[in-house]
């Protein structure tokens, strides 16, 4: 044991630091000198990953949002950017200079550190090579990667999808061996950060999109009494349970078949279509009320669709639509609609 006290950043510190914003670094002290020839082991728990604080637009990100992680194969990747000295202290390996890591403290921030990992695997995508790179495949939420060399590592995660979202993870650097000095008062150095000092990661979603055709066939027209306006109301209900609603139409000016796109819907959300207005002089002979599901772009049966069929019911009245559609706008509700593109009433 020596008889100096080297300070070091451990694993709490560091993946804390960089996933948790504004986070004070701890601080941590360690008596002992690093063994830099032993191996070292990391594994990964998503169980332990931190995840985005509510901000102003987006609501606060919880674990059981992410449960469905557990589920699919997250690669994880390591890349050596540092050594490790004796005394813990930390020298970049080529090309990784721009780290500065010979400047970190129990000082330095939670940013900094999220600075500095992403410069780390900016250079990385520029072509830098680390000194060493391996990779992890999490599978139910976990992954284990042994015979290390000590130092520090660049953690990256691929991104993944599930048939609704996408989800991409935070980059982060971590220590091995690490200290957890502060937690446990322990001068301990840990090289085998497994089980109770598994590391989580930082992930992110976003909702998938798709897209839902409304296929419309008129069978029969009377062009004296003009064009025919259709008009669908839309009823989205997501996976969270949020509703939206809006309308669109079609117009026709003849017998035949015609389709209207809404696009970027929400993957996974409930839609029913139901025909509000079918023509003054049209009736609707196909089943209304119709159901399906949104299925991501890029996955097979994208776009979903349903159809309407209607026909000439003998009346003679015309008729036409006009949809109007509400926003905000500087903090008050205006509206536009498909006739004047928007500005009121015309």
């Amino acid at each position: 044991m020596m008889n100096r006290r080297v300070k070091i950043l451990g694993a709490c510190a560091l993946t804390l630091a960089v996933t948790l914003s504004g986070l004070a670094l701890p601080r941590a002290y360690a008596a002992k000198a690093v063994d830099v020839n032993k191996k070292c082991s990391i594994e990964f728990n998503l169980q332990n990953s931190v995840y985005d604080a509510a901000t102003e637009n987006k609501d606060a990100e919880k674990a059981e949002d992410f449960a469905e992680l557990n589920t699919l194969h997250v690669q994880v990747h390591l890349y050596r950017v540092a050594d490790i000295k004796e005394t813990g202290a930390y020298t970049e390996t080529k090309g990784f200079e721009e780290l500065k890591l010979d400047q970190i403290s129990d000082k330095t921030t939670a940013e900094q550190w999220a600075e500095k990992a992403a410069k780390a695997r900016e250079l990385i995508e520029s072509g830098v090579e680390p000194a060493a790179e391996t990779a992890v495949t999490l599978e139910n939420g976990k992954g284990k990667v042994s015979g290390l060399a000590t130092g520090m590592y660049l953690i990256v995660a691929d991104e993944v999808k599930s048939p609704y979202f996408t989800y991409s993870f935070k980059e982060s650097l971590i220590s091995l061996p690490n200290n957890y000095w502060y937690n446990s008062q322990s001068d301990d150095w840990i090289y085998n950060l497994t089980e109770k000092n598994a590391v989580g990661l930082k992930p992110d979603r976003e909702e998938r999109k798709g897209d839902l055709v409304i296929n419309k066939t008129l069978t029969s027209y009377n062009a004296t009494v003009g064009g025919a306006t259709f008009v669908f109301h839309v009823n989205v209900e997501k996976l969270d349970g949020t509703v939206t609603n809006n309308v669109y139409k079609m117009e026709f000016n003849g017998a035949g078949n015609d389709s209207l796109t809404i696009s970027d819907l929400p993957a996974g959300a409930k839609v029913t279509v139901t025909e509000e207005y079918s023509g003054a002089s049209y009736k609707l002979v196909s089943d209304n009320n119709q159901q399906t599901a949104i299925i991501a772009q890029e996955e097979e049966g994208n776009p979903v669709s349903v159809s309407f069929v209607n026909e000439y019911d003998g009346g003679q009245n015309g008729g036409t639509g006009i949809v109007n559609r509400f926003y905000m706008k500087d903090g008050s509700v205006d509206w536009e609609n498909d006739l004047n593109g928007g500005g009121g009433e015309k």
